[in-house]
């Protein structure tokens, strides 16, 4: 099992009050990585956005290995930052998750 976390601090800044500027949490992360066993392996993400009391599911996958085959399956979020492309134009996926 691996279970690992990120915790994300803002600061409210004011350019006329550096010093004296709030500082409160956005954001939470908890994932947890579990084997089962050799065919079978699980993966779950907890997120709470600024609410510490609103705790919802990010992403929850699991995998089967099949002889040569693996299906994966469950929820899983779309990160736009990794996605590269080597089209003149955006394709309209690029859209529709905007």
């Amino acid at each position: 099992m691996q279970v690992g976390g990120l915790l994300t601090v803002d600061r409210d800044n004011s350019l006329d009050d550096w010093g004296n500027a709030p500082v409160h949490l956005s954001r939470m992360e908890l994932s947890v990585n579990v084997n089962v066993n050799e065919k079978s392996v699980g993966s779950i993400t907890l997120l709470s956005d600024d609410d510490p009391n609103s705790i919802v599911i990010d992403q929850a996958l699991g995998q089967l290995t099949i002889g040569e085959s693996k299906l994966l399956f469950g929820r899983q979020r779309f990160n736009l930052g990794l996605q590269t492309t080597r089209l003149i134009s955006d394709p309209p996926l690029v859209d529709l998750a905007e």
